[in-house]
């Protein structure tokens, strides 16, 4: 035969189940009803565990360095900078011209890469390259490293990197028609992530005729 309160085999006419010590005929106890308050704490832990994994999977992919990919072509352009300067030191990235401003953009010059202290109010100048003039070209891949450092320790902090398409070279003086731009994902720490500059805005004929 077979207790009713363990499901156990008893041998017949056993008084008392040797599995569970229930008698074994005995009726099974029905579960007692979950109260009120362990029904919510039930839903708050559920919760809770279901808010912190959304929140761990949002800050690992804010740690990738192809995290918050704001253009269509920015995966590819942070491919191209690290095949060719991977592994180097300082900071180096991909400036895109959109094909908007391609037909227009300044027919000379040069292009500036310039990197500014995040942490200093004034932005301070810590590294500056010039690069020449991207005609007819959609992208360009630079390097800011240890030789183009104009502040000692330029790539110990974190910096904020901009570019300029300037058709007065390399002076940066601004003209009308130059193209100009920020990194999205400023401000930025050398190793941790690969800059990418859109040139996205065309200075104006009444724009301020100085350095941005």
């Amino acid at each position: 035969m077979t207790c009713t309160s363990c499901l156990g085999e008893v041998a017949a006419g056993a008084l008392v189940c040797p599995h569970c010590g229930e008698a074994p005929g005995k009726a099974r106890k029905p579960p007692p009803p979950r109260s009120a308050r362990s029904k919510a704490a039930g839903w708050v832990v559920g919760l809770g565990i279901a808010v912190l994994t959304v929140w761990g999977l949002l800050r690992s992919s804010e740690q990738l360095p192809t995290a918050q990919v704001r253009t269509e072509h920015e995966a590819a352009d942070i491919a191209a900078a690290v095949a060719r300067f991977g592994g180097q030191p300082g900071i180096y990235g991909t400036v895109r011209i959109p094909a908007a401003h391609l037909a227009d953009a300044p027919k000379g010059g040069a292009l500036i890469v310039e990197a500014h202290r995040a942490s200093l109010a004034s932005g301070q100048l810590a590294a500056r390259e010039v690069l020449p003039a991207p005609v007819g070209v959609a992208a360009v891949q630079f390097h800011l490293g240890p030789e183009d450092a104009v502040l000692a320790g330029a790539f110990e902090h974190e910096v904020n990197l901009s570019a300029h398409w300037a058709a007065a070279g390399a002076s940066g003086s601004v003209s009308p028609g130059d193209l100009k731009g920020s990194c999205a994902s400023n401000p930025l720490l050398a190793g941790q992530k690969v800059g990418v500059i859109v040139l996205g805005v065309k200075v104006g004929v009444n724009d301020p005729m100085a350095p941005y």
